[in-house]
Formats: C-alpha cells, structure tokens, sequence
C-alpha cells in the first residue's frame, strides 16, 4: 500500500505564482489489490498538516482510523465522567471493515509517538469514538478513555501512530492551529473536498458538518521575548498554510492605550527579516514605541490566496482570552530588591470597583493582556490602598513561579494597614512550613502606567491547582466561608455564606451532611469525627493558629475542603492571616488599634462547630497542645538567652531578612518609603494621615518592625511559656524527652498460634473495633477461627503467614 500524488519541488514555499506548483487537488492512495485506487482527501504537498490514510477495502484488511476533529479548549462543551471540561480528541473509522484499535497510540510528541496506548477495543465501520484529552490516564476499555496528556490551545503537534510505535497514520505536524474556546478543529465537507475547519458548533462522536474554513497559521517565535532596552524591537513569527498559500502577514502594534499601527511584515531576507523565504516573517517595531516601564503591544493578521484570515492571537472569547502580545521596555530608575509587578489599566477607580476592570500585566518576563481587576476584600475595600483580585485568562494563564504549576487567579492584597508590612506573608510561611496546606504569598512592588504605585502581598487564589499545588485532592470539594459556623443552632446551612470554589457541577449536599453530622450528640458525635474528619490535618492548622496568633477565624476567613472519592473526610484550611502576630479587630477602632496584643488564642477558633467539638472531645484536645507545644518550640521559640544572636530565632531571622527585601538600608528610597510617602498611614481608630514623620502613632516599616522585636515576641514568648505550660496553669504539655522516638519490637501472637479473626463486611458506625480478647473479653461468635494469620478489610477471609 502507498500513498502517491504530485509534489511541489523542494524549496517552494508555496508563494508567489512563478513558485507554487499546486499539487494533484486528491491523495491519491493505492492499494496493492485488483481494487481500484480511492480518493478520498484535497490535499497540497505543501500541507503543513498533513495526513496520510491508508485504506482498503480488501477482505482481511481495513483503514486505519483517522483522527477527524479535536478540542484543545474546552470550556463548557462536552463534559466527562466527574463533570470536568477536557480537551478531547475523535478518532474515525472511514471504511466498511471494523478496526481493532488495541496497540494503536495518540500522543502530543513527536519525539514520543507512543506515549498513550488504546486498550483492546473495536471500532466499528463507519464508528466515531471520542477520547478525551485530561492528563487522567484512563484506559479501561468499558468505560471513558482518557490520554496521559493534555492539549495546548497554542497548537502542537498531535498524531494517531500504529500499533508498531512508528508508522503515523493520521497527523497535524509540526503543530495544529492556535484553537479557541469551546470550538473545534478538524475535517469538514466543502463541495467535492475535505478542507480543515474550525467548528463553533462542536460535533463529538457525529459527522462533521458546517465549519469555517482555516487560515494559515501562525507560529509566535517568541511570544516573551527577554525584556528589552528603549529602542527598536524586532519580531517575527512562522507561518505556514493549511487550505491555501499565504499572501500576506501584517503586524499592528501599539504604545500603551494609543492607537494602533501597521507594519507589513516580509520574509525577503531584508529589514530585519535574517533570511528569505524561511516561512518567518518579520517586523521591525520603530523604538519610538517602547519607553521605560511602559508596555508596548502588537498583534498578527495573515492571510491566504482565498482570502482567509488568521489573528493572532485569536481573540474569540473577548472576556476570557488576549488580545495583544506584548513587553515592558527596561526602566533602569526602578531599583528594588523585590518582584516588580507591572500593572497596566487606564481607570484605578474602575479597578477597585466591584465590576473592575481590564488592563495588562508584566511579571517575571511574561506579559499578560486583557487580564481583569476588580475589588477584593470587604473592610479593607475603604482603604486608601485597596486590594485587587486579578482574573487571568485562559489562554494566558499566571506564572508566579517557574517551578509551579500556572494559576487562572492571584489576589493582590493591601498591607496598608500592617504596618510592618509581613503579617500576611510570614503567618502563611508559617503555616505552609508547619505542613498546612496554605497558600503561598510573597510582598511585590507594584508599578502602574510606569510610575511606583505599592507593595503588595501576591497571595494564591482557591481552586483545583491550589489543591494540586498544596498536596490535597485536586478533585476535592472546597469551600470558602464568610459567614457560617456549621452550626444548624445558630440557622446555619450549606447554602448560606459560602462560595464553592471547586466541584461546581454538583450541589452543596456534601456540605449539608457535615453540618448535619456535626449536630450529633455524645458516642454517635465522636463516631463521626473520627470516620469523617481529618484529624490530623485539622489539629496541625489549629495548632499553627496559635502559634501566630490568628484571631480572625471564626464564622468567616476558612475553608472548608472535602477529599471527595479518597478519604471522604474534611478539614479546615485557612485564608486571611493579616490579623495575626499582635493585630486585632475591635467594634472602636476596627482595624486600627495601634497597640500590640500578646495573650489568649491558645485556643482559636470554637465559634466554628467542628472546632468546638475537637476542642470539647478530650484525646483531640490532648493532640492540640502536644502540636502546640511542637509548633511554638520551632518558631515562637521560647525566651531566648541575652545575646543569642537573630539568625538563631526563626522570627527575627525572618523580619530581618524581609526588611531587607522590602526596606533595605542599601536602596533610598525604598520600596517601603516609596510606599509610605504613596499612601501615608494611620492613627489610633482609624484615621488617615498623609506620609509625615511628626505623629507619634505613624511608624516607618523599620519602626514597627523595631516593635515586633521589642514588643511582641517578648511578650508572647512570656505569656506562653509562663502561664500557658502544663504546671504554669496552662495545657501546654512539657517538651518531650527521650532524645527522640524509638522503635520496639515485640510480638502480637506466636506464629501458628490460635487466633480469631473478625473481618468487617461494611464501613458503617460500630463495625469496627478496639481492644483484643486476650484482654477485653467480649463475644466473639461468628468470627474466624485457624492459626496466625493476617485479615484485609472487606475481604472474606484471611492468608495464613
């Protein structure tokens, strides 16, 4: 079998009339038989998708199956099995002869051409079944298939291979087309041809039908190019052709909010273009268009011989996708040993508002455009400088850091009324270092439009990739809470002050079972905290509570997280740490209370039910403050000898070295006196003073931190360590001793011995156990009886050794 057709000679590009020789308009594919040859696909030599289809109608033999239309951005067409969104990929069986797809491959890599394999499975003639795409790794032949990998919407490659691992049998090479959202790609009918076409109405597992014919399509070179001086800035891009030749590439660039100008772009080896006729087109922005600190944006249009347009980017989804590619020139004025967040809006009041606003963002060498702000927070909203949550889109998803995953949210949070300006990012430190499951947060300065415009505290958002990030189950339901205890006395339910940020496919019933198993009384209430609570997890975040002091967890600030399909079992997660370390909230003076608190919250949190009740039962209780006293030896520390230097004590080590991120003596002004003279400060109940060193309750950075050294620490370390240690009138257990754990061995049973044996055949409240006959006599009728042996859970009966 082969597959043969005119060629168009090496080197043409397709281009031009005296360069493209347009091949025979069908793939001609001959079959070694007595059978005719079948024509079946339009197709140019100069294809840059390509597919090759080997067909036969031959008794004993079959096609092989084509991939025919695909979805790299699925946002709400087709869902699977758990309710997710994924991409999905639909293989087609084209001939009269079933096909046995088991050893056959899809995979994302050329370099890989194995990397996913069907299990044993038929496609019946004429079958059409759809694979999604999620990363899940599913190939249970009785139910949905899931790849090991995901599709970019940017285009990549993507192929269907043999059941060898070698021979490609259907492909999209070097890459498909840049894919939009809920729409889809593949073959669709025009008059006598099959031509690639992107579908708004996507057809999943049915014919292809309708379409909008494809353009050439665009390839960015670098989409982030590194962060230029002032000056002219060259761009180029590949573009290649899927239905006809391309004609012409233009570029659109602008400065800031102006207006938009045009460049042709070429590929003839001259004006910046490094060589001819390579398929990269080239423009050369003038440097009149970039300036320090000031975005600079720019976007493709080309088009083919029919007069079909491609944009990129795309630009389909004007809420949720980008508009622009862009950079920020080098401002070498900006000295900052921090991240600096370039922040691009034209209104601020529009950004702080509850409908925000759009503008772009530049961060670590990425540029993002066409990002939405809007107001986060609800007292700090009447803050001078406020907080701003920040929408990403999908087709430009954050990156905070280069070794995680990307985030579709940040919260850019106001320390303005922390004077020190570290509470919210040590307390998550501590946290997360305690083994919490918190988010990551770190200070930033913020430019907008060019000038300083803060520091700001860059805090994770809740959604699946926080879970994934944090070590939870990304398929967990989670909760956040702004008004609910859990207490069905108090009118709470699982509809009332609460946000599902995961899981939104379903109702809130799970939650509405905890409250009502919380409701419980006496031996049914422990029952059922131990079989549906974390345990562990919960008294580790109660702990760390104490230990920095947070006083702002009660009927709001929290999570609450399911390990819905796993364990089944809750926890509390935590958000808003600000009022820690010394802060409170009162009704005189809210959040403006100058003085430093250093007592009380060993316990915190009970106007929570599930918390009450943990703190109520006596062995949880017991695990608390052995957890405490673990948690506050690493970091509280206690009262440290005179002399002992800072870097041995985990918080002055920790203020010293963010003072000298945000306020160090090397920098004038800093980041924190920039900040300062921006947004002044605040005085005793609450109110604003413009940047002025003459009122005794204005403190610079240094100043307070100063006091958290002299002041808090001190006085916490007393109060702790004082009254709160078993023996001093407290619960705190004494340090344990021993030199740390040891192991020991002794036997349960004699090997052989007689033994009994009670295999549990259900999971309900009372069919377990504790305790042993040899020492707690109890009925033991309808156990198993035999020698020594080993049991499993639900199993029916047990190995011997």
């Amino acid at each position: 079998m082969s597959c043969t057709g005119n060629t168009t000679p090496a080197g043409s590009k397709g281009r031009g009339s005296d360069k493209l020789q347009r091949a025979n308009p069908l793939l001609r594919l001959t079959v070694s038989s007595n059978r005719k040859s079948v024509f079946i696909l339009n197709s140019y030599r100069w294809w840059s998708l390509s597919i090759c289809l080997l067909l036969s109608s031959m008794t004993g033999s079959f096609a092989a199956p084509l991939i025919t239309e695909f979805m790299a951005a699925n946002v709400s067409r087709l869902a699977d099995e758990e309710g997710d969104f994924p991409d999905w990929i639909e293989v087609h069986n084209p001939d009269n002869v079933a096909v046995p797809l088991a050893g056959y491959h899809l995979t994302d890599d050329a370099a890989n051409l194995d990397k996913w394999t069907f299990p044993a499975l038929t496609l019946d003639p004429g079958a059409i079944l759809v694979v999604f795409a999620s990363g899940k790794n599913r190939n249970n032949p009785a139910a949905r298939l899931h790849t090991n990998f995901r599709l970019s919407a940017d285009g990549e490659y993507l192929a269907l291979v043999a059941p060898n691992g070698v021979t490609v049998v259907s492909a999209f090479a070097p890459s498909y087309p840049a894919q939009f959202q809920n729409a889809s790609f593949g073959l669709a009918p025009l008059a006598d041809d099959l031509v690639w076409s992107f579908f708004s109405i996507p057809t999943p597992g049915k014919p292809n039908k309708g379409g909008t014919r494809a353009g050439p399509i665009i390839s960015v070179v670098e989409k982030n190019p590194a962060q230029p001086e002032v000056g002219p800035l060259t761009v180029a891009v590949v573009v290649r052709p899927t239905n006809e030749p391309v004609v012409t590439v233009k570029l659109y660039y602008r400065k800031m909010f102006g207006k938009e100008t045009m460049l042709p772009m070429n590929d003839n080896g001259i004006g910046g273009d490094a060589a001819g006729s390579d398929g990269v087109w080239t423009a050369v922005i003038p440097g009149a268009a970039l300036a320090p600190a000031e975005m600079t944006r720019w976007r493709f249009v080309a088009a083919d011989r029919d007069g079909t347009k491609t944009k990129e980017p795309a630009y389909r989804a004007r809420l949720d996708s980008h508009q622009y590619f862009g950079t920020v020139a080098r401002d070498s004025g900006i000295r900052s040993s921090l991240s600096v967040l370039h922040w691009f809006t034209r209104n601020v009041s529009a950004a702080g508002s509850s409908g925000g606003s759009r503008g772009a963002v530049y961060y670590n060498g990425e540029f993002y455009d066409n990002v939405l702000f809007r107001r986060h927070g609800q007292s700090s909203a009447g803050f001078p400088k406020k907080s701003y949550n920040i929408d990403f889109n999908r087709t430009q998803r954050f990156r905070w850091n280069t070794n995680a995953p990307r985030v579709a949210d940040i919260d850019l949070l106001t320390n303005w009324a922390d004077k020190s300006k570290v509470r919210h990012v040590l307390a998550y430190e501590v946290m997360r270092e305690a083994g919490v499951a918190a988010h990551f947060a770190h200070t930033v300065r913020v430019q907008h439009n060019g000038d300083f415009f803060s520091t700001a505290d860059l805090v994770e958002d809740a959604d699946e990739t926080y879970l994934k990030r944090a070590g939870l189950n990304r398929a967990g339901a989670l909760y956040k809470v702004y008004a609910n205890s859990l207490n069905k006395d108090s009118g709470d339910n699982a509809t009332k002050g609460v946000q599902k940020k995961t899981r939104r496919f379903e109702n809130n019933a799970d939650l509405q079972a905890l409250i009502n198993g919380l409701d419980l009384r006496g031996e049914a209430l422990v029952n059922y905290l131990y079989d549906n609570i974390d345990i562990p997890r919960c008294v580790n975040l109660l702990a760390a509570n104490s230990v920095i002091r947070n006083i702002d967890m009660h009927r709001k600030n929290w999570y609450i997280y399911r390990d819905t399909g796993q364990s089944g079992e809750w926890a509390i997660l935590p958000w808003d740490l600000d009022l820690s370390h010394g802060r409170t909230w009162n009704t005189q003076n809210t959040y403006f209370d100058n003085r430093l608190y250093t007592n009380g919250f060993v316990v915190s949190g009970t106007r929570i039910r599930l918390v009450s009740h943990m703190f109520a039962n006596p062995a949880i209780r017991a695990m608390i403050m052995r957890r405490i006293r673990t948690l506050t030896d690493r970091f509280l520390q206690p009262l440290p000898a005179p002399g002992t230097p800072e870097n041995e004590l985990y918080y002055e080590r920790r203020l010293n070295e963010q003072s000298q991120l945000i306020d160090p003596p090397a920098i004038a002004p800093s980041d924190a006196r920039l900040d300062f003279k921006k947004w002044g400060s605040w005085l005793q109940r609450g109110a604003t003073v413009r940047y002025t060193n003459t009122n005794p309750d204005v403190e610079t950075m240094a100043e307070a931190i100063e006091r958290w050294k002299t002041e808090y620490l001190p006085a916490r370390r007393r109060y702790i360590y004082n009254t709160q240690i078993v023996g001093s009138g407290g619960e705190i257990p004494l340090p344990q001793t021993g030199g740390g754990p040891t192991t020991n061995y002794f036997s349960l049973v004699a090997n052989k011995a007689a033994a009994k044996v009670l295999v549990p055949t259900n999971g309900n409240l009372g069919a377990t156990w504790t305790g042993s006959p040899s020492f707690e006599p109890f009925d033991t009728t309808g156990w198993l009886s035999g020698p020594t042996g080993v049991g499993y859970d639900r199993a029916t009966a047990y190995d011997s050794l």
